[in-house]
């Protein structure tokens, strides 16, 4: 991977300057439409092999004429269901799509009813994973794949193993819940205050250092009210960073 980029509102788009070489390009994140590797190449969710299947860039200069015509998804559907907690529906968890090769392919929030809806996708093989830790909640892939070492939940390659295929034809695929628990092993649970006004500092990025080789571990947002939680902690001594 070199470069990535958005196209303009008249679907245009435009590289900064690359090195002469040799390149490949595919079209990504495009909602209702079926993604395309240069030349004609289907690449349906991004699982395609660019190497194997592309045709190569040659960069020299300048390039203008990589034109991508997509097709809309004319046979498929939407991924929903409800994340819960031990207390009941949680509004505001990340919930994630991921293509068959356990790569992000979309985002979105639950609504304050916990509920959330994918756009539309096309007919292919998907993994779905709960990504926040709301008040110290677990990650979780679907269906009932717990994360307690919560990287592992956004390793592709962990999802694609461990998670549960689902596949869409021409229907959508409903009740896709998740449950989320406490994760077994200590916590760590504070709040972000800003010193000078004495308020809630909600998004602030909290990361977690082990203390006995001061290397990174774990990272989280502190929620609306300032509130951050690590949790499925091992014994040991940690530190804690903030930032806003």
């Amino acid at each position: 991977f070199v470069y990535d980029m958005w196209t303009y509102g008249d679907g245009e788009f435009s590289s900064d300057p690359l090195p002469s070489g040799t390149y490949y390009a595919q079209t990504a994140w495009t909602d209702g439409m079926l993604d395309e590797a240069w030349e004609n190449v289907p690449c349906v969710n991004q699982a395609c092999d660019l190497l194997a299947e592309a045709t190569p860039i040659e960069v020299a200069g300048h390039v203008d004429d990589l034109h991508f015509v997509l097709e809309s998804i004319d046979s498929g559907g939407h991924i929903s269901g409800q994340v819960r907690g031990p207390d009941g529906p949680l509004a505001n968890v990340w919930v994630e799509i991921r293509n068959a090769n356990g790569e992000p392919l979309h985002g979105m929030p639950t609504d304050p009813g916990g509920n959330y809806h994918s756009p539309m996708l096309a007919d292919a093989v998907y993994f779905v994973v709960a990504q926040n830790q709301q008040l110290g909640l677990g990650r979780e892939i679907w269906d009932d794949v717990q994360c307690v070492e919560d990287w592992k939940c956004g390793e592709p390659w962990y999802i694609r193993d461990h998670g549960t295929p689902l596949e869409l034809s021409g229907a959508d695929a409903t009740g896709i819940d998740f449950d989320l628990t406490l994760p077994p092993g200590g916590q760590i649970i504070g709040q972000l205050i800003d010193a000078d006004t004495g308020l809630p500092v909600m998004g602030g990025w909290m990361t977690l250092i082990r203390a006995e080789h001061n290397e990174f571990f774990r990272g989280v947002g502190a929620t609306g009210d300032g509130m951050y939680h690590f949790s499925g902690l091992a014994p040991g001594e940690y530190k804690v960073l903030a930032g806003a």
